[in-house]
């Protein structure tokens, strides 16, 4: 089970496995064992009407509590009132205490031998689930002895099994290895695999808890194999689930979310719902490892729902409590994480209540509240050394560190960090490891030492970089390992900033870049190699089979979600997301089946040198921005110059940036008055640009290398000067003095231009546009699942189509046009194999989806003999073979949420970058379809000119709208006629 620990990272909890009681499988041979027995292995084979026949006329204690328990599953009334049917019955409902009371007083005056031995046996697994385990150890010491003497071994398993819980309670380890031990050589002479099955998850949870996570997984899989031959899928989706969790401390999350898929599947096939709440649990895990705080807390929230018993229960809601006081929401956390420590606590379970209380002081000590909170963190941390959680400690002692770093008490906080250091290391666990190791960097920079500092720092982005390859195989995490390093790679930028301030010969401005390069362009470029290797999935058997089944269930129940009560919202979310996750992971699994991917060499990115020396060319300078907390910082570079400027935080220019925004989207907001937009668009421009102005004006061509909001910030209509101009074609914008385009990052800039290739012959154009727009029910499933469904026509979309057609350049054969039923992705796919496009042009609806970044791409027409679904996808467009000078999409659109990140604009253009175009033209926001004709009509009048410079050629269409003038209607020289196409990739 998953646990939060400090800077909204996870730990793996320190538990106790379950209770697991009626275990036997294959019975052993029938005169070997008491009849009773033999009803107890055929009830845990499934065949309870078998094991019935054979107990119910029976009167011993093991018989009636057989028969009790089967009739409880059945449903039916019970046949028998007697005590220990009743306790039996007591039991399974989990009201523990009501069975102590009831098998107490039998145990003087039983029946026979046989009866004393089943009542102390259910007795010591009554007193274990109270929290008694003193008292279980010492009952239950006295039936394995009995057991013994009468040769009854399902009771003697049954019994150490228990013990070992028992044991493991009181903080012991070798004891109840032993008997569990003992509990796995009977079962194997009995050959009872689903018995090996369970003491081989026991003895799995000893060794995990001893962080020695290679023999826990030895144990786990043994497991496995052992479930599978008995077909017990409920212990097969167990094993999984606990495999899951070692690979995820392991860092090796693409396969851990596999196996937890597969473990959810089997387990909704036993319909095993305490296990349902236990791997829901893990995949909540992993989401918040990667940053999916929403998807995260669905899943957890649903995992309390489901929980068994108030110890299950209590551990989710700690997971839960310590994602509110991730996102700063303390008054919401600190009740969830106070109700979680009394459960632990009622229960009696010291392990967990130490990650409970070292949450809460977290939180605490986040409000302000640091006397508080640092009473509970050093309780935790007592609590895990006295109980020997080193996991636990780790974590405690470096969210205490971090408190202490924030009072300034560098001492003690150093000591916090390094103790926590120390244990990561002996546990080896990535997580503490990489958060402590910033906590020293940032004790080692505020006591002025940088260069110890900056060691701790290259330490930790080790273990980000070695986490990334053992889960690689999916965007999505590879994209998420890199995001939750962030602070990592902000604080390392932050120190060599300062470095390089203090000594500006040294380097440190070119060895932030670099760190700053390596975590924007990690997951592009190991996403584009991929699709150099042509590892494409689409065409994998099975794959759109898979694939729509998936989509049937998101896009059912995100509909099912539109009308949901509040009782059943939380289960539908919860579900929704665990699609989600399935979805995204269905091609990492069939892309890593393929022989070819372990043949892939994944580049690094550029080094500062590099950039300047390999990929800009004269008279361009690129502009490269990070944006921070404490500060953003901006790169210059030329090829002869390398510059590090600060900036404002994040907050700040989100802030400025926001409110320029809708300025420059929505023509009503300023109507024809340029008075309102000059000073929000010259506050950005001496914010973003201010500061090089000197650099700028000597460059021909810009090169914006953006970050978070600033993808959808068009810089070509930021003002350069100040003005008292009061028409928009007055006005000073950039785009008058300068060409820009846009790369997602350096190192994506420098692949592509090794395939351009200026000098060449021009291609063919293809136009695709118009498609048929299938409403409701009838629209594909990603379209609906997308938000793609039930869009208008496009106003003009067919005008744009037959202007462009006029439009193509003598000498080229005429373009190839798919509009309406034509318009479909088998047609496109077809239409650019093979060929050497000059040009593909899409007019049609775009998605830039913020929040969904998966379910960003274009609106086509369905076809369903080629299971075309209507919306073309990026994972789709990955699967084209577009060689093309030039992508453009003319009609997009993108709805920005409070956290921008730029990864459903970058997530389209960059798809259409690995499928094979050198450069994308794109729209930032939805234009009006006449304008947006209009504009492209000039556009490609320049481009039809001669061959040579694309981003030129658009840099002259909006100055043309500029100059054009308005006779009636709207002025064509607002921005937001314009502004909006965007050019990223190699323009030239």
């Amino acid at each position: 089970m998953i646990q939060m620990g400090s800077n909204g990272k996870i730990l793996l909890a320190q538990t106790i496995f379950a209770l697991f009681l009626l275990i036997l499988v294959s019975a052993p041979r029938a005169h070997a064992i008491p009849e009773n027995e033999q009803a107890w292995i055929i009830l845990e084979r499934g065949e309870s009407k078998g094991a019935l026949s054979l107990a119910q006329n029976r009167t011993d204690a093991l018989s009636r509590w057989l028969v009790a328990v089967i009739e409880l599953e059945n449903q039916s009334s019970p046949t028998d009132t007697s005590q220990v049917s009743e306790a039996a019955r007591a039991f399974e409902n989990g009201d523990f205490d009501l069975v102590v009371q009831i098998l107490q007083p039998l145990l003087d005056n039983p029946a026979n031998e046989d009866d004393r031995l089943q009542i102390r046996l259910r007795l010591g697994a009554s007193l274990v689930e109270l929290g008694r385990f003193a008292e279980a150890e010492e009952m239950l010491t006295i039936a394995i002895n009995d057991a013994q003497t009468q040769r009854r071994k399902a009771s003697e398993f049954f019994g150490l099994l228990t013990r070992a819980r028992a044991r493991a309670r009181l903080r012991q380890i070798e004891p109840p290895r032993q008997d569990l031990q003992g509990a796995l050589g009977l079962a194997r002479k009995m050959n009872t695999h689903r018995w090996s099955g369970v003491a081989a998850i026991g003895l799995s949870v000893i060794s995990r808890l001893q962080m020695d996570l290679d023999d826990a997984l030895f144990w786990r899989e043994a497991a496995l194999e052992h479930y599978r031959h008995a077909g017990d899928l409920g212990g097969q989706a167990q094993a999984l689930h606990y495999i899951a969790a070692i690979g995820i401390m392991k860092g090796e999350l693409t396969r851990a979310m596999t196996q937890l898929q597969d473990a959810d599947a089997l387990a909704r096939e036993a319909d095993d719902q305490a296990e349902l709440g236990g791997i829901l649990g893990e995949m909540a895990a992993i989401n918040y490892l990667l940053g999916d705080f929403d998807k995260a807390l669905d899943q957890y929230r649903e995992a309390v729902r489901l929980a068994p018993n108030p110890w299950r229960r209590g551990m989710m809601l700690v997971n839960v409590g310590s994602i509110h006081e991730y996102r700063g929401q303390f008054d919401e956390a600190v009740p969830v994480l106070e109700e979680a420590l009394q459960l632990m606590r009622q229960v009696g379970d010291h392990r967990t209540e130490t990650q409970a209380l070292q949450s809460l002081g977290e939180a605490l000590c986040e409000m302000g509240q640091s006397e508080r909170g640092l009473t509970y963190l050093d309780e935790a941390i007592a609590a895990a050394r006295e109980f020997e959680i080193p996991m636990s400690e780790a974590y405690a002692l470096e969210i205490k560190g971090q408190a202490l770093l924030r009072q300034g008490d560098l001492v003690r906080a150093a000591e916090s960090f390094d103790g926590a250091t120390t244990l990561a290391k002996q546990i080896d666990y990535f997580d503490i490891l990489e958060w402590s190791l910033l906590g020293q960097a940032q004790v080692a920079r505020a006591e002025g030492k940088p260069e110890q500092a900056l060691q701790h720092l290259r330490n930790a982005l080790t273990e980000v970089a070695a986490v990334r390859r053992r889960s690689g195989g999916s965007d999505r995490v590879t994209s998420g390992i890199v995001s939750q390093a962030g602070r990592i790679y902000e604080e390392m930028i932050n120190l060599l900033y300062e470095m390089h301030q203090a000594n500006a010969d040294s380097g440190y401005d070119l060895q932030a870049y670099e760190v700053a390069q390596e975590a924007r362009a990690r997951a592009f470029l190991d996403l584009m190699t991929e699709a150099q290797y042509d590892l494409q999935v689409s065409a994998v058997p099975g794959f759109r089979q898979q694939e729509s089944q998936i989509l049937t269930r998101i896009v059912d129940l995100e509909t099912r979600l539109t009308g949901a009560d509040p009782d059943s919202m939380g289960q539908l979310k919860a579900q929704l997301a665990g699609a989600e996750d399935e979805l995204q992971l269905l091609e990492a699994r069939l892309r890593s089946a393929d022989p070819r991917y372990a043949e892939v060499l994944y580049p690094e990115p550029l080094s500062c040198t590099e950039v300047c020396r390999d990929v800009l060319r004269p008279g361009e300078i690129m502009l490269e921005y990070a944006l921070g907390e404490e500060s953003s910082y901006l790169w210059v570079l030329s090829r002869d110059k390398v510059s590090m400027v600060a900036l404002p935080g994040r907050a700040h220019v989100e802030k400025q940036v926001r409110r320029m925004l809708p300025l420059l989207r929505d023509y009503n907001v300023t109507g024809a008055e340029a008075a309102w937009f000059v000073e929000p668009a010259r506050q950005v421009y001496e914010m973003l640009l201010g500061p090089v102005a000197q650099e700028i004006a000597l460059a021909e061509r810009l090169i914006i290398a953006a970050d978070g909001i600033l993808h959808y910030l068009p810089f070509e209509a930021l003002l350069s000067a100040d003005t008292k101009a009061r028409t928009f074609a007055e006005l000073p914008w950039l785009v008058r003095e300068k060409v820009v385009t846009y790369t997602p990052s350096a190192s994506i800039l420098g692949s592509i231009r090794q395939t351009d290739r200026p000098a060449r012959v021009p291609g063919p154009w293809l136009l695709v546009g118009d498609p048929l727009l299938i409403q409701g029910e009838d629209a594909g499933l990603f379209a609906r699942a997308a938000g793609a469904a039930g869009l208008p026509p496009l106003p003009y979309a067919a005008q744009e189509l037959k202007a462009l057609a006029a439009l193509v350049p003598a000498g080229l054969p005429p373009a190839e046009v798919l509009s309406g039923p034509l318009a479909t992705r088998g047609n496109l796919a077809e239409a650019g194999r093979g060929k050497d496009l000059s040009l593909v042009h899409f007019a049609s609806h775009g998605l830039f989806n913020e929040s969904r970044p998966r379910y960003s791409g274009l609106v086509i027409s369905p076809d369903p003999t080629r299971d075309d679904d209507g919306f073309l996808s990026i994972s789709e467009v990955l699967a084209l073979d577009l060689d093309c000078d030039q992508v453009v999409l003319s009609a997009c659109a993108s709805a920005l949420g409070p956290h921008v990140t730029g990864e459903g604009l970058v997530g389209l253009t960059r798809s259409f970058m690995f499928a094979g175009a050198r450069s994308v033209v794109s729209a930032l926001w939805d234009v009006s379809g006449r304008e947006t004709s209009r504009f492209m009509e000039s556009y490609y009048r320049e481009l039809a000119l001669g061959p040579g410079d694309r981003a030129e050629c658009l840099a002259k269409a909006k100055r043309a709208m500029l100059s054009r003038g308005a006779a009636e209607g709207p002025d064509p020289a607002h921005p937001t006629f314009w502004a909006a196409f965007v050019l990223s990739g190699t323009g030239r």
